[in-house]
């Protein structure tokens, strides 16, 4: 609280005037933060020419968004704000598996994805290899930053869920630049 006072050049006191606790400080941040991301991801939606463009650009919004969080963001809400980082996971099980099912349907209509795939399935490893991310123990000595397990967790579900057709049209969208 400290820091936020002294960053936006207030008192702790007016910041306690408005939020009587750090919890309630992060939930309004939070979901804040996450109301801005659903409309963010409608707008991506609508702009994409097709389910490939669509996911590629959800990925290099999440890789550079990810570039600009502490490491110990996770941990700290994990730690000191459990009904914080609840409030996270809902929105990652609920939003982000509606948005990945919605977009593997998608491309399955336009033929970008293969026609046998289950959405509600893909949609389920996609948001349980998420969290698996999310946890740093998981790839602890590795070396790894996070906006490198985040890339290769997309490059993994773009290929694997890929038509030949899509294949073929995913060179247009230069993912080595991701």
């Amino acid at each position: 609280m400290d820091d936020i006072a002294t960053d936006i050049g207030i008192s702790k006191k007016t910041i306690y005037k408005h939020f009587s606790t750090k919890d309630k400080l992060i939930n309004i941040t939070l979901s804040h933060f996450l109301k801005r991301e659903k409309q963010l991801v409608a707008k991506i939606h609508l702009n994409s020419e097709n389910a490939v463009e669509e996911i590629i650009t959800i990925g290099r919004h999440i890789l550079k968004m990810t570039g600009k969080l502490r490491p110990t963001l996770v941990f700290d809400l994990k730690k000191y704000h459990p009904k914080n980082w609840d409030l996270v996971e809902k929105h990652h099980h609920e939003f982000i598996h509606d948005v990945i099912k919605q977009n593997i349907e998608r491309g399955i209509k336009e033929g970008n994805f293969r026609s046998s795939l289950n959405p509600d399935i893909i949609a389920k490893l996609y948001v349980a290899k998420s969290l698996v991310i999310s946890d740093e123990t998981n790839f602890k000595g590795m070396g790894l930053g996070l906006n490198e397990l985040l890339k290769e967790h997309l490059l993994y579900h773009l290929y694997g869920v890929l038509s030949e057709e899509g294949v073929k049209l995913v060179t247009k969208y230069e993912l080595e630049t991701i």
